[in-house]
This record gives structure tokens, C-alpha cells and sequence, in this order.
């Protein structure tokens, strides 16, 4: 089987090599894919209030694709419209086949899906597999977008998830046209225990062998 490229993007605080470091076990089960796995870092800096400032008072290991700000009383993401064209020219760039994104990097992913034709624009991308997803008011207010959206979706929450409610991931999987949603045990992370392993395994070869 030809190598696959897997593009992650990673949670809010984290980076390209935090999201590699804490995927390893997740990652092995692919393994039978023949994957490339390509961590990209999100475009923003973290504000942090310690002694470890850079120059623009940030720290520059933990990284944000959005910060969610208040406005007119609703809270709307901040920075989102960078993150979308650096999204964009990493996926021009890298060509991947599959998305994976945690946390706020599964939902830059919807919102891109929300806003443009994926499936035509990047016709190498074959899936993606979103955890964690926070649903933004952006997403759902061009749920006709997603319904229109070819590309399978695999949605994962956690049931036990303090910063996301899983009934944001069940609600975000009625709005994708393509999807799939499963719900693990835990809490706010990328599971890779043995109950779940064949549901990723079971998702990946139906979108592989359909494509073939």
C-alpha cells in the first residue's frame, strides 16, 4: 500500500511536538496503513502571566489556532481567520489524505468545511477524524455547507469530557453530510485503549476501500 500523509492539528496550549509525543500509542494503530502523520503548529501564541514572556509578552510552546473572546455579550473566536489560511496552505502544501484534529484543531477543520467546498477544493483529503470538537456558532449556522460536505467524517467524545460536552460532538456528526460518531469513556483526549481500536480500524478501511 502506497504511504499515506495524515495531516494533525493540534489542541489549544499544544504544539506540533506535544500533540506527536502524547498520539504515540494512538498512532501505532494504524500501523497496517502505512501512514505518514504531519503535525503542523497552529499560527497564534499563548498569553501567558509568568516571567517566561518572549518579546510580544507569549509563550512560544504553547500554541492556539483561536482564542475565544466577548463580544456584544456572546463569546466569538478571535484569530480564527489566520488559522483558516494557514489550514488552507497546509493542505496545499502537504496534499494529506486524512485529517486528524483534537480540540480546537478538529473545529478549525468544521469551520473550514463550513465556509468552503473541502471535498473539491483538496480532492486528495479521504477523511478525518475529529475529537474533542468544540461546535462554533460559525459551524452551525452553515450546517447547509457541511450537509454538502463528501468527505466521511469520524467524530469521537469523550463522555466523561469536562471542557467539551459530548453533546457538542453528537450534534456536530447530524450536521456533517458523511459522518460517523462514537462516544469513548473518558475524558478530553485522543483515546487509543483496545475497545475503540477496531471502530478507527472499521472507519479507515471502509473509507479506503470505497475509494478504491
Amino acid at each position: 500500500m502506497p504511504q499515506l500523509k495524515v495531516l494533525c492539528l493540534h489542541a489549544f496550549g499544544q504544539n506540533a511536538l506535544v500533540f506527536r509525543q502524547a498520539t504515540g500509542s494512538f498512532r501505532k494503530l494504524f500501523k497496517q496503513f502505512n501512514f505518514e502523520f504531519i503535525f503542523a503548529d497552529a499560527p497564534h501564541c499563548v498569553p501567558i502571566s509568568s516571567d517566561r514572556f518572549n518579546k510580544e509578552g507569549a509563550d512560544q510552546n504553547q500554541l492556539a489556532w483561536y482564542f475565544v473572546v466577548k463580544h456584544d455579550r456572546h463569546l466569538e473566536p478571535s484569530g480564527l481567520e489566520e488559522s483558516l489560511k494557514a489550514l488552507e496552505n497546509l493542505l496545499h502544501q502537504h496534499k494529506p489524505h486524512g485529517i486528524i484534529g483534537f480540540s480546537q484543531g478538529a473545529s478549525v477543520f468544521s469551520v473550514l468545511c463550513a465556509s468552503k467546498d473541502v471535498a473539491s477544493l483538496y480532492p486528495h483529503l479521504k477523511f478525518a477524524i475529529l475529537f474533542g470538537c468544540p461546535l462554533l456558532k460559525r459551524v452551525e449556522q452553515n450546517g447547509e455547507k457541511l450537509k454538502e460536505c463528501e468527505i466521511p467524517v469520524l467524530i469521537v467524545s469523550g463522555s466523561s469530557d469536562q471542557i467539551i460536552p459530548c453533546e457538542e460532538g453528537e450534534k456536530l456528526s447530524s450536521l456533517f453530510k458523511n459522518s460517523k460518531y462514537i462516544q469513548h469513556d473518558g475524558g478530553h483526549y485522543v483515546p487509543s485503549n483496545n475497545s475503540i481500536k477496531n471502530k478507527y480500524i472499521e472507519f479507515v478501511s471502509s473509507v479506503l476501500e470505497a475509494d478504491n
